[in-house]
């Protein structure tokens, strides 16, 4: 039995994701985020519906102003552990500018940590829950 891909456009891929086209063709640039096909001959970029879990994640570390290569890193990291080890980093590292997404954040990692269990924050990447603790 063959499977069917169902495709996407960049622009409907933009929708459903919260992304800009010229952030996703930024993120392809740099090898953050490929899309799934890209026509030879017109260059033209296709997201299969699998795709937009992973960029949202993309764009909530990013609205947590985590820098680009930092999510790549994390996204390339398999090991549980180490992943929440590197968002617990980057959420504890003294803001420049105070940034209103990490409020709940700071609070729930503070709870989490006065009461020692682990805090499931609202992100998942590559299957796996983002916990800290």
């Amino acid at each position: 039995m063959e499977v069917m891909i169902v495709y996407m456009s960049i622009g409907d891929f933009s929708r459903a994701t919260h992304l800009t086209v010229k952030t996703l063709r930024h993120y392809h640039h740099i090898g953050l985020r490929a899309p799934a096909d890209v026509d030879p001959h017109s260059g033209y970029r296709r997201y299969s519906t699998e795709q937009p879990g992973v960029a949202r994640v993309v764009r909530r570390f990013r609205d947590l102003d985590m820098p680009l290569e930092e999510i790549q890193a994390l996204l390339a990291t398999t090991d549980p552990a180490a992943r929440n080890e590197r968002i617990v980093l980057h959420l504890d590292r003294p803001q420049q500018t105070p940034n209103p997404n990490l409020s709940w954040i700071s609070t729930a990692t503070d709870a989490s940590r006065a009461s020692g269990s682990p805090c499931l924050l609202a992100a998942r990447c590559g299957g796996s829950a983002v916990a800290s603790g």
